[in-house]
């Protein structure tokens, strides 16, 4: 992970960095059906998700969505009540 100015962050990069989350949704999704009771989702963020870090603006963009992701994927694939 390289700390770069926004100013200079291509489109491409911004692409690189968004693969690995949107992948992760992808694979969760495709998952879901197999699951039987046991279900759990487990994606590995750190604290560019909640916290500013200046030169890693892409970086905590994409760990932020991959949090929302693992709740928001959470609450809809849990188990319905009985």
């Amino acid at each position: 992970m390289v700390a770069r100015r926004s100013a200079t962050t291509s489109v491409d990069d911004w692409a690189a960095s968004s693969r690995s989350s949107a992948r992760a949704f992808f694979l969760a999704q495709a998952a879901a059906p197999l699951w039987g009771r046991a279900r759990s989702i487990v994606n590995i963020a750190d604290l560019a998700a909640f916290e500013t870090w200046p030169g890693y603006v892409r970086h905590g963009l994409t760990k932020g969505a991959l949090v929302h992701m693992t709740r928001s994927l959470a609450r809809v694939l849990a188990p319905k009540s009985a």
